[in-house]
């Protein structure tokens, strides 16, 4: 990964046998803007960066030197999204158990708590001797 931009793109367009006029009118970047940058005086805005990737079909990360791959490989990218699908599948269904969880506790709580519920003593009109209440006749 050495190889910084001006040398990448000098590659680059030696391997597509073009000239820098000829990439020049391609890209309509002027040709002597791609001068300077094959000679590292000058460095491209984002959008020639991304203009040269595109026409050389390769990454911008590539061209400028941070990767060695020219391009993200298809069976990476289904890789790597088919297990986001698959993290955000379990996600889901984490969170559905737990939702279930929660309602079933819910619920639980609400059952013994109308278990719990006593009578108000105004109701009340006795007792008998065993300590039933006997409610209101």
């Amino acid at each position: 990964m050495a190889l910084t931009f001006n040398v990448r793109l000098r590659d680059l367009r030696n391997e597509w046998k073009l000239t820098q006029g000829e990439l020049a009118e391609k890209t309509g970047i002027r040709r002597a803007n791609l001068s300077h940058y094959e000679k590292g005086n000058r460095w491209p805005q984002v959008e020639g960066l991304v203009l040269l990737a595109e026409y050389f079909g390769v990454t911008v990360d590539y061209l400028l030197g941070l990767s060695d791959y020219r391009s993200y490989p298809k069976q990476d990218i289904y890789t790597i999204a088919g297990k986001l699908i698959i993290d955000i599948e379990e996600a889901t269904n984490k969170a559905k158990n737990e939702l279930a969880e929660a309602d079933k506790s819910e619920k639980s709580k609400r059952s013994r708590k109308r278990l719990s519920v006593k009578r108000p003593a105004e109701q009340a009109v006795g007792s008998k001797d065993d300590g039933e209440l006997v409610i209101g006749r």
